[in-house]
């Protein structure tokens, strides 16, 4: 489980909710999982997902999006994906 090492959960910065969204996504364009899964699996709401997906990346965690099949988040560790999403989130703070 290589991938699970990269997430670093023993980073103390780290609320319950974020561990259990992060502990859904793959690694990889195509293991992209739906934000319908991730509430599933963690009986969090739609809203609330995507506030701590929004915040992951704001941390720095590489999680890539994707509108077409497979649709949903996944961890990226891709540099021109990275700085794609960290360009995204910030312009959507201004």
């Amino acid at each position: 489980m290589p991938e699970q090492a990269l997430l670093n959960f023993d980073s103390p910065h780290l609320l319950s909710d974020e561990e259990a969204v992060l502990s859904c996504l793959g690694h990889g364009r195509e293991s992209a999982v739906s934000s319908t899964i991730i509430e599933a699996r963690t009986g969090l709401r739609p809203r609330r997902v995507q506030q701590i997906i929004r915040k992951l990346r704001l941390e720095g965690h590489s999680i890539g999006s994707a509108t077409q099949d497979p649709m949903g988040y996944y961890l990226t560790s891709e540099p021109g994906t990275c700085r794609m999403i960290s360009s995204s989130v910030i312009s959507r703070q201004t």
